[in-house]
């Protein structure tokens, strides 16, 4: 049984899975901007989460405030198969990473390997729409 389990572990070591118990090694990093969704103008202050699953299990979550200029950066991350990034702010319906130029209901993952930076993220912000009126009769 120690032996079977020393196997598995060398092997674990060697394709760079960490082993039970072990966090993955942070090496990568996620940066970009939150845009108004209109005007493409930068969103100061949208909090910004970021979901990071490698294989089916969650390796990472974090939530940072974007700068007055809608930056934001996730440093220190392990690489993932599939990060998801969503921005609030007062005013705006959620916001998902993406690359469309209108509203989309699904978010684009981000794929992320040891050791890469993708600085391109791009997370728009659309205000709801809203009709007013009057209702009169004859």
């Amino acid at each position: 049984m120690t032996v079977l389990l020393a196997a598995w572990l060398t092997l674990m070591v060697a394709q760079g899975t960490p082993a039970p118990g072990q966090t993955p090694p942070t090496t990568s990093a996620i940066s970009g901007v939150v845009v108004d969704g209109k005007t493409g103008q930068p969103v100061a202050g949208a909090l910004v989460s970021l979901v990071g699953d490698r294989a089916g299990l969650r390796v990472a979550t974090a939530r940072q405030m974007a700068d007055p200029k809608g930056r934001f950066a996730f440093p220190n991350l392990p690489a993932a198969d599939r990060f998801i990034l969503t921005a609030t702010q007062s005013g705006y319906l959620e916001g998902r990473q993406t690359a469309a130029t209108e509203p989309v209901v699904a978010a684009t993952p981000i794929v992320l390997a040891d050791g890469e930076w993708v600085t391109t993220a791009r997370i728009p912000l659309w205000r709801p729409g809203a009709i007013g009126g009057r209702v009169v009769d004859e």
